[in-house]
């Protein structure tokens, strides 16, 4: 999947969505989801949350702040309690901090049949991603935030989001169902953030010689070399604290590492033999220690190439939270949510009916409308 680039700042920002805001963005997001999936279908809809800058627009459309760490948050939220109220065909599982690990439990609770049938299949696509985006892709951001989005015909999208406390930022990385052949290969449709220096990406296509060496590493148990390469102290000796890979300054392991854990987590992942680098960093207890210990044992050892760069890569219609550019004009969003319910009605019209009901948006915004009643036929 070709990786689109680009940036958006995404401060953290603490506190809430006020309430009489967010139960717009409830009855708003709901129905322009409920208008996506007739339009374009499930799958239609799925990919366009996948889509990190169509995303970042509808944050803005649903009148919430461009560039904070909430467009995500707030946005899914709204998103998954319209899309409970609608009973739509696409299910929303996830959320910010404890909720973001109860995807498992949420899919076992699932009514649905067809989400029921498929939920092995979806746990480890949620838990893979989850994965990726912690051990694969070292940036410097903790994941706090993870979305699992469903269609009942099979498609999804994953869209999680980490925090650096220290910078105070946030990073968005979004999935597509388009990647599920290969999930550790280039995966994400688009990271959303800004770029940072020494990040170890592993699923760089630089990366993919250094991911194979790594399985070979440990189901062979050369990767032993790793704690005499790391922990030999000989002034005559490098070791891998100052190890650079092709002239490009690596990410160095911590004095306080514990050695005995990475020793063991390192035996852990050889006694699972592991087909593929996958099953690796599936392996329950590793962290990102030690796969960034393998990952430059593997580069030592076999001569591999790992990739240090980071691979991280928008419209108002209602205003914003914070008064920017305006505030958010509440009968503006009010009548938007009637226009396209109104449109929803029509379901017995053709698509380009639909259409020119929605057209009547723009002649809203145009206008200057600004809540003045607009005729619906």
């Amino acid at each position: 999947m070709a990786r689109l680039e680009g940036t958006a700042d995404l401060p953290l920002h603490s506190g809430n969505a006020p309430p009489w805001l967010f139960r717009r963005m409830r009855a708003l997001g709901g129905a322009l989801l409920d208008l996506l999936i007739k339009d374009a279908g499930q799958n239609g809809a799925i990919e366009r949350i996948s889509d990190p800058f169509w995303f970042q627009a509808l944050s803005c459309l649903l009148g919430f702040d461009w560039h904070s760490s909430g467009t995500t948050t707030v946005t899914l939220a709204a998103l998954k309690a319209g899309a409970r109220d609608r009973d739509l065909p696409v299910h929303i599982y996830g959320g910010k901090g404890r909720a973001a690990t109860s995807v498992p439990e949420q899919l076992e609770r699932e009514e649905s049949t067809a989400i029921r049938d498929d939920a092995e299949r979806l746990r480890r696509i949620s838990r893979t991603a989850a994965r990726v985006d912690t051990l694969a892709l070292q940036d410097g951001y903790d994941l706090y935030h993870h979305t699992l989005i469903v269609s009942e015909r099979g498609a999804w999208a994953v869209v999680q989001q980490g925090l650096n406390a220290e910078r105070r930022y946030a990073r968005r990385y979004h999935w597509s169902f388009r990647s599920e052949g290969d999930m550790v290969a280039e995966p994400h449709t688009a990271i959303i953030g800004l770029k940072a220096e020494n990040v170890m990406d592993l699923t760089s296509h630089i990366s993919e010689e250094c991911r194979k060496a790594m399985v070979e590493a440990v189901n062979s148990r050369k990767a032993g070399v790793l704690e005499h390469a790391v922990m030999s102290r000989s002034a005559a000796q490098s070791t891998l604290d100052d190890f650079s890979l092709q002239g490009v300054k690596a990410l160095k392991l911590e004095w306080g590492t514990n050695w005995r854990i990475l020793r063991d987590n390192i035996e852990r992942i050889a006694a699972s033999c592991p087909a593929n680098f996958e099953e690796l960093i599936s392996v329950q207890g590793v962290g990102k220690k030690t796969i960034l210990a393998l990952a430059m044992a593997s580069s030592l050892v076999y001569g591999t190439e790992c990739s240090w760069r980071d691979p991280v890569k928008y419209s108002f219609a209602v205003g914003g939270k914070d008064g920017i550019p305006y505030p958010v004009d509440t009968s503006r969003m009010e009548r938007m949510t009637e226009i396209i319910d109104a449109a929803l009605r029509e379901t017995g019209r053709s698509r380009e009916f639909r259409r020119e009901t929605l057209g009547r948006l723009s002649e809203f915004f145009e206008k200057g409308s600004m809540g003045k009643a607009l005729p619906l036929h």
